[in-house]
């Protein structure tokens, strides 16, 4: 929301959702790295003993790909109050 309000519009680039991506990715990284060394893992979609690591990895995938397609749509969305 501060977004929204406060900030000046037009600054973000269309790579800025790849970046903003990272911090999730690693997080993933990390529980997954976590489940696998205490054999419990954070959330189901991530559990590489129930669902394997190709659905696994497919999961995070799709989360990802829909984390980047929503900041996309915020970039769109500064873009175009900038022109206003």
């Amino acid at each position: 929301m501060f977004w929204l309000l406060f900030t000046r519009k037009g600054r973000l680039s269309w790579r800025d959702p790849l970046l903003w991506a990272l911090y999730p990715l690693a997080y993933l990284a990390y529980a997954l790295a976590r489940g696998v060394a205490e054999g419990k893992y954070a959330y189901p979609f991530i559990d590489v003993s129930a669902n394997g690591w190709v659905a696994v990895m497919s999961n995070g995938a799709t989360i990802a790909l829909g984390f980047i397609a929503v900041a996309e749509v915020l970039v769109l969305v500064d873009r175009m109050l900038a022109q206003r």
